[in-house]
């Protein structure tokens, strides 16, 4: 599976990982491993809470994750993210949706994406929609586990994409596993293509912190 094999070459990788933190994240195929097939576009480069001995633009932009997470998004992001979304729709939008990957709760995926999601179904000339993917059990949060039981637990509306390009939106990308996992059963749903658009790309969960000392 793509996903055991990415898991064993970014093992491999952390052996050998760069002595700065600047450049950790600089190898991205590493977060790539586990989406073949699935293309995906991230605003930024995140670097885990974990790390430390971080630049001051790194901090900003780990304060930028955590208010995404929380469904806060600046003005600049925003317009990024924004543009993002055109450009892959563009040709044909009408035959794109946009959708959100759905967070532990659905009181959590409302509070994440309700208000993004109610924007860009003004401003993109395609079907933007929280209710394509949801999320059909309650659970907390894990970014450190499998997650195996939140991505099974996902139920998908076949009408909102069947014969859709589909576009899907999510916080943080790390290992792919469950954008992998999501790509493959929206094609089983019909879908045309899958495409997602990330807040922010990061590093392995599994990874353990391993810094040069200073």
């Amino acid at each position: 599976m793509a996903t055991s094999k990415g898991l064993e070459k970014c093992l491999d990788w952390h052996n050998n990982i760069p002595e700065t933190i600047s450049e950790l994240l600089k190898r991205e195929e590493i977060m790539k491993l586990a989406t073949v097939g699935y293309p995906f576009t991230p605003l930024i480069k995140y670097i885990p809470l974990r790390y430390d001995n971080l630049e001051h633009w790194q901090r900003a932009e780990q304060r930028s994750v955590l208010q995404f997470s929380k469904g806060i998004i600046n003005h600049e992001n925003l317009e990024k993210l924004t543009n993002i979304i055109l450009d892959i729709v563009k040709d044909n939008p009408k035959k794109w949706i946009v959708c959100f990957m759905p967070a532990a709760s659905k009181e959590r995926t409302e509070a994440r994406y309700g208000r993004l999601s109610a924007y860009l179904a003004q401003v993109l000339p395609c079907p933007v929609t929280l209710k394509a993917i949801f999320n059909s059990v309650d659970a907390e949060p894990s970014h450190l586990t499998d997650n195996i039981t939140h991505y099974r637990s996902f139920v998908y509306m076949v009408n909102d994409i069947y014969k859709r390009n589909v576009v899907v939106i999510d916080d943080v990308i790390c290992s792919g596993t469950t954008f992998h996992h999501v790509g493959d059963k929206l094609m089983e749903c019909g879908a045309l293509s899958v495409h997602g658009v990330m807040f922010a790309i990061s590093i392995h969960p599994r990874l353990p912190v391993k810094q040069k000392k200073r």
